[in-house]
């Protein structure tokens, strides 16, 4: 089941987005565009700047230069890492800080503070702050959480466990849980599938397909790519720019491959060009086998 309710029309815009770190440059001219049932799927290298992409997009780190506008200026968007364990962090508490719900939470009590004690402004902040903590799910977080990890077949106890204790399978399927809690217009997913087995990534693949909101995912796995993008965009570890094909993963092969002909058409041409005009510089006579005396 789906857990948000995103909004019909809204759009997330990065416009020449260039990033650099320790002088090496990571991204150069970078344009995406998001809407509602985007499923963009972003590939590349490794080291070649996809999950720093995903934070700027997320508004977790601020480019060098260009910009990401997103419409309206409410709209949620979610950033999920790879991360899957925190030292001393229980399970319950990773899911309110990955969903959200913490962080909406601790705003919501800061802006009921502030309004007790009448303080210039507070009523404007509150309302905003009580948008925000039901839009987030916060108000029905507990039942949800419990609902969740019964479907995936967690035992309830885990939620008191130290996430750095989980097992692999246990904290692949703890990420997949902190995803459904999410409350989210536009969903940044990097490397979702790490861990899960076949059962977990059917259910993260039908839940995908479920949302009506954007969905942007780094992932390695070709096969998941395949069965849950509609468009691919690759950062290219030269150029550090993104070239966005549409029409699915088997469409990026497809255009990319006659992209390459074309290129190693264009280098062959260029070859036999510059032999071409090398032979006519070489004075009449001068060749002998093939070579210039």
């Amino acid at each position: 089941m789906p857990a948000s309710s995103p909004r019909s029309d809204f759009s997330v815009v990065a416009d020449r987005l260039a990033f650099s770190r320790g002088g090496q440059v990571i991204l150069d001219g970078v344009n995406v565009a998001i809407g509602p049932r985007t499923r963009l799927g972003i590939v590349g290298p490794n080291g070649v700047g996809k999950s720093t992409l995903l934070r700027i997009l997320g508004g977790l780190q601020e480019p060098d230069r260009g910009q990401v506008t997103r419409a309206p200026a409410t709209l949620r968007v979610a950033y999920l890492d790879q991360e899957r364990r925190r030292a001393h962090e229980t399970v319950r508490a990773w899911f309110e800080r990955r969903s959200g719900v913490a962080a909406a939470a601790a705003t919501f009590d800061a802006a009921t503070e502030a309004v007790a004690a009448r303080r210039p402004g507070a009523d404007d902040a509150y309302a905003a702050a009580l948008d925000a903590y039901l839009d987030g799910g916060c108000a029905d977080f507990e039942a949800r959480v419990a609902t969740v990890v019964a479907d995936l077949g967690l035992a309830p106890g885990i939620l008191d466990t130290s996430t750095d204790t989980l097992s692999g399978g246990e904290a692949a399927r703890v990420a997949l849980a902190s995803l459904e809690l999410v409350r989210a217009d536009v969903l940044l997913l990097d490397e979702p599938t790490n861990d899960l087995d076949f059962d977990g990534l059917d259910r993260l693949e039908r839940y995908l397909a479920s949302l009506s909101g954007g969905v942007v995912v780094v992932s390695h796995d070709r096969a998941f790519l395949e069965r849950t993008v509609t468009s691919v965009g690759e950062l290219d570890e030269h150029t550090h720019r993104a070239q966005v094909y549409a029409g699915g993963w088997h469409a990026y092969l497809e255009a990319r491959g006659t992209a390459r002909r074309h290129a190693e058409d264009d280098y062959a041409t260029y070859r036999s060009e510059r032999d071409r005009l090398g032979r006519r510089a070489v004075p009449a006579g001068a060749w002998r086998a093939g070579r210039p005396r």
